[in-house]
C-alpha cells in the first residue's frame, strides 16, 4: 500500500487504506491472513519529516500448535513511523527502509509503500504456539483423536516404559 508523500500537509489528516492479502504478499507457516489489512492513519508533515500513526485491523487464520484445527483471530496492531525526507539519495540505504519507526526516503520520489513495516509488523506479533483455546486438549498420543471434540477411548498406561530403567533406580 502506497502514501502519496506530497499530498500530506503540516495539517493533520486521516487517512484509511487497505491492502488484501495477495498485496501484501506475506508468506509465513501455518498462518494466512483471513481479511484484508485496514490502516486507520493519522499523517501529518512537519518540514522533511512525514509523521504517521495509526492502528492495522485485520483476521489472521492461525493453526492450534496442540490440535492442529485452524482458527481465526482478529488483532489490532499499533503502527508508528517517521518517514524522513532526505535531498540526497545517497543517504538512503536499502536497510533503512526496513526500519520499524524511522526510515530515510528520497524527497524526490513521492510515493512511499507500506508493505515491508506491515509485512514486519504482523510477522513479530503472531504468537510462536498459537492456541484455538487457552485450554486446547490437543491430540490423543496413540490414536490422533482431536480431545476437544471428544474422549478417545484410548487405554493410558501410567508410566511410560522408558522411565523404567530410572525408576528402577530410585526403587532401591
Amino acid at each position: 500500500m502506497e502514501i502519496q508523500l506530497d499530498t500530506i500537509t503540516e495539517a493533520t489528516s486521516e487517512l484509511t487504506l487497505k491492502a488484501t492479502p495477495e498485496q501484501l504478499n506475506l508468506k509465513l507457516d501455518l498462518a494466512t491472513l483471513g481479511s484484508d489489512v485496514v490502516y486507520n492513519l493519522t499523517a501529518r508533515r512537519i518540514e522533511d519529516e512525514v509523521f504517521l500513526d495509526g492502528t492495522l485491523t485485520f483476521t489472521m487464520n492461525l493453526t492450534c500448535a496442540r490440535c492442529v484445527e485452524e482458527f481465526a483471530t482478529p488483532f489490532r496492531l499499533p503502527l508508528r513511523l517517521v518517514i524522513q525526507l532526505v535531498a540526497d539519495e545517497s543517504f538512503v540505504r536499502e536497510e533503512d527502509a526496513d526500519s520499524e519507526e524511522f526510515v530515510l526516503f528520497p524527497e524526490a520520489r513521492k510515493a512511499f509503500s507500506l508493505d515491508q513495516q506491515v509485512r514486519d509488523l504482523i510477522a513479530l506479533e503472531l504468537p510462536m504456539k498459537p492456541l484455538c483455546r487457552i485450554d486446547c486438549r490437543g491430540l490423543c498420543p496413540q490414536c490422533g483423536a482431536n480431545l476437544n471434540e471428544s474422549p478417545c477411548g484410548c487405554k493410558t498406561s501410567g508410566t511410560d516404559p522408558r522411565w523404567d530403567g530410572l525408576r528402577k533406580l530410585s526403587n532401591n
